[in-house]
């Protein structure tokens, strides 16, 4: 009876054990140490967010906030993540702090201007790319311009964005997407010579896409050069269209 009752005693006890040790705090950390867990957790959240790993990232980004609520990359990822998940009131909340938290930061404005622009808030979207290239911070004025170009492309509004464009080509004359883009609203402008040239010059620079092809076609049959156009499908079916059957 006396042993029956002692082995109660000891798993009571053990038991007991486990459940307070789950309840003792975590070892208090140095305002440094926690900043140091922060980035980390925020940089594996960036890394999984490029992998496509959602959950993994939106774990790792809140980690990061656990340790310093006020880390403006990591509510820059959530925000991404939660727009990617088509959160998009959650991922709004998240770039509004972040902007609350760095107001002139070129990078979240920049990035907030996008995300406005992907849900039609296009003359706002403007007023963030515009404050983001003109942010004394930015070392790269191009993206925002670019950005903003790019963005009134959708609406379309060619001559607003052949402005922001061509803002972005003088500051940095072999912009991909700017190139791309300039030689898109040429064509819609009915300006071909200037379509194939802004083409070609992407095309020297970056080479040849499924999506340059294709514009390409678009410009020689405007231009009438049907020759040259049967020559840019048949480039697309053989490297693009083939393999994907």
């Amino acid at each position: 009876m006396k042993k029956g009752l002692q082995h109660l005693w000891t798993v009571l006890l053990l038991s007991c054990l486990a459940a307070c040790s789950t309840l003792l705090p975590e070892p208090s950390l140095s305002p440094q140490k926690k900043q140091e867990v922060a980035e980390l957790n925020a940089q594996l959240g960036s890394q999984y967010l490029l992998q496509g790993k959602l959950n993994l990232a939106e774990k790792k980004f809140l980690k990061a906030l656990d340790y310093k609520p006020k880390l403006v990359p990591a509510h820059i990822g959530l925000a991404l993540v939660y727009e990617q998940q088509g959160k998009v009131l959650l991922a709004g909340q998240n770039y509004q702090i972040a902007l609350k938290l760095a107001p002139k930061d070129p990078d979240t404005l920049n990035n907030y201007g996008t995300f406005l622009c992907r849900n039609g808030k296009i003359s706002e979207a403007e007023e963030y790319f515009l404050a983001a290239a003109k942010s004394a911070q930015n070392m790269q004025p191009e993206r925002a311009y670019e950005n903003a170009g790019i963005c009134y492309l959708r609406v379309p509004d060619y001559a607003k964005s052949e402005t922001y464009l061509r803002l972005a080509l003088k500051e940095s004359p072999e912009l991909p997407q700017a190139l791309f883009s300039m030689a898109r609203v040429s064509l819609e402008t009915e300006n071909y010579i200037k379509a194939k040239g802004y083409l070609t010059q992407y095309h020297e620079l970056n080479g040849q896409s499924a999506q340059s092809l294709q514009l390409a076609i678009e410009i020689e049959e405007r231009f009438g050069v049907v020759d040259q156009a049967n020559i840019y499908k048949t480039l697309l079916l053989q490297n693009y269209i083939s393999m994907r059957q």
